[in-house]
């Protein structure tokens, strides 16, 4: 009856609402899309791909579709903080911690002082950034050059 004729789009619509009315829901071919586009957001795919797959020109129509559920936005923080912090641990013993192929123990009034200036709160990124690169440098056996915290 339909073979090789497009298929009419008041025969599809009127066939997904008639659909959701035996489940008792209202359902629309909109609705639909706009549940591919978030779902598949959510999954992980590119929003650029599933701007081709819906046949937007504009990323900011795609971007109407493909609403962000909150699950996938906390998500994505706390693996994003996980990755932050890691990078950023200070071994919990320092009596522990030597210098790579010694057995001397890091300076630990060096790691004081700069753990000190760390806590100052005017501090900015960049200045708490090269603290923690100079911590690093003393956990890993180098000497780092000295930073004055102060200056924010």
């Amino acid at each position: 009856m339909y073979h090789h004729l497009p298929v009419c789009r008041d025969l599809l619509r009127d066939r997904i609402r008639a659909a959701g009315k035996r489940v008792g829901l209202k359902v629309t071919p909109h609705q639909l899309r706009h549940t591919f586009g978030t779902q598949l957001l959510n999954a992980g795919c590119k929003v650029t791909s599933i701007q081709k797959l819906l046949g937007h020109r504009s990323i900011d129509s795609t971007l109407i579709y493909a609403r962000v559920h909150d699950e996938t936005v906390a998500s994505d923080y706390y693996a994003a903080m996980t990755r932050i912090e890691k990078s950023l641990e200070i071994p919990a013993k320092m009596a522990d911690v030597k210098e790579p192929n010694t057995d001397k123990p890091v300076a630990r009034s060096q790691l004081l002082v700069l753990i000190d200036q760390l806590a100052v709160p005017q501090l900015g990124v960049e200045v708490r950034l090269d603290l923690v690169t100079q911590m690093r440098h003393l956990l890993n056996g180098k000497t780092p050059e000295p930073i004055l915290a102060m200056a924010c």
